[in-house]
């Protein structure tokens, strides 16, 4: 089946059949609006901000794609963008795609790929497998149904974060509560990363907390970027905020957990109601990060695919977790 295929690094003949297969796929309220437009999609990529790939059937039609992002040149890109017709799913050209994009990646120094994928179905995943990325974490109902093509799916989307380093996994200190630190070690050994997990201790000062609203999706981000004795208060009225004011359907929380006061503001977000999510690497200005969240429509997990049995295990671990927290 594979012969039946060619993939390969955007051209602009491609570029121009990309707002069909956009609108295939998702429908014109797709929020990446730049693959309906094949100027700024082709500048976008001249400027490596983007980096994509397709898979060409027979034809030359233009039947999937995704892409590499870094629209700062960030030295990690996130692995996104990515779209197949539903009649060719089942030919693994996500995976072929990802192979190309890493090597893509390689040849711009990038130091390690992140991204997320749906759980509505397993083929983004399937892709994340082939190019030997794992899993780190869950977002439970992170997604808008806006922007995609679903008729009568019952409830918001849940991705799959997945994380791979294309260079020498880094050496380092971490600070994860007592509770999740088995976890976090299988995920970073998973990583090829040596970790080893510091003495929690209380900061002085009152942190820095900051949050905003993502109205494609809506959801709340909220980051601690350096725990602190007030950064619970913090998260607590931004999350008022984010609900009340904005709307949030969710509430995510990125704790960094590369200061000794990390597991103390993790633990007390738990009494307060948010509940582990995962842990991601490297990817905020380099600094590792434990996610938590609170739901604001429960998910049904029986809608939730997974490709991989560590996904699964990742998956049964949250959902324990969210029923621990809801007692």
């Amino acid at each position: 089946m594979d012969s039946e295929y060619v993939v390969r690094l955007l051209t602009p003949h491609d570029a121009a059949e990309m707002p069909d297969l956009a609108l295939q796929v998702y429908g014109e309220g797709y929020f990446h609006r730049e693959v309906f437009d094949p100027g700024e999609l082709l500048k976008m990529n001249a400027e490596r901000k983007l980096t994509s790939a397709v898979g060409v059937d027979k034809t030359g039609r233009v039947v999937a794609h995704a892409a590499l992002e870094r629209p700062n040149l960030e030295r990690f890109a996130k692995l996104g963008e990515a779209m197949v017709l539903a009649e060719h799913r089942n030919a693994n050209l996500l995976g072929r795609i990802g192979i190309v994009l890493v090597q893509a990646a390689l040849d711009q120094r990038v130091v390690g790929l992140y991204g997320e994928a749906v759980t509505h179905h397993v083929y983004s995943q399937k892709a994340a497998e082939r190019y030997q990325s794992t899993p780190t974490g869950i977002r439970f109902g992170a997604w808008s149904l806006a922007g995609f093509k679903l008729d009568n799916f019952p409830q918001r989307l849940t991705p799959i974060v997945y994380f791979k380093y294309l260079t020498s996994a880094p050496k380092k200190i971490l600070y994860v509560p007592d509770n999740h630190r088995a976890l976090a070690r299988e995920i970073y050994g998973r990583l090829g990363s040596e970790i080893e997990f510091g003495d929690a201790r209380s900061s002085d000062s009152d942190g820095e907390v900051t949050f905003r609203y993502d109205a494609d999706q809506r959801a709340g981000l909220i980051a601690v970027i350096y725990p602190g004795r007030a950064s619970v208060r913090q998260v607590i009225q931004a999350t008022r905020s984010l609900i009340d004011e904005s709307g949030a359907e969710a509430v995510f929380v990125d704790v960094m957990i590369d200061e000794p006061s990390a597991p103390q503001v993790c633990l007390e977000l738990e009494r307060a109601g948010f509940f582990f999510s995962g842990i991601q690497p490297h990817v905020n200005e380099d600094r590792d990060l434990l996610r938590l969240q609170i739901e604001r429509k429960p998910i049904d997990l029986k809608l939730v695919e997974t490709a991989s049995e560590f996904a699964r295990t990742l998956l049964d671990y949250i959902a324990r977790e969210r029923d621990r927290i809801a007692r």
